[in-house]
């Protein structure tokens, strides 16, 4: 699988961890596995975001990625889930 994300200013750590994370939520119920790059853009875009609130002197980088990546992957499955977007709700006719 040829990968066509690029990511330029993130260490390995949060790319490694970025494209796990990805791959694990893509394969969720709800999700198809063509969201994969996606997801793995939209959690790089909110680490790239949020960086600037890092301050070593409270932690490791890899401990603040470690939370905001996951914090993202959260907000990204239940967003998924709510309301109209909910895959679980059963389609009826409008007619009904």
């Amino acid at each position: 699988m040829e990968r066509k994300n690029s990511y330029k200013g993130i260490d390995q750590f949060a790319v490694r961890l970025i494209r796990c994370r990805a791959r694990q939520l893509s394969r969720r119920a709800g999700f198809l596995r063509a969201d994969h790059e996606d997801l793995e853009q939209e959690l790089a875009i909110d680490l790239l975001r949020r960086s600037p609130d890092h301050d070593p002197k409270r932690g490791r980088r890899e401990g603040f990625v470690y939370r905001v990546v996951g914090n993202e992957v959260a907000r990204l499955a239940a967003s998924h889930r709510k309301g109209i977007r909910d895959y679980r709700c059963e389609a009826g006719s409008l007619d009904d």
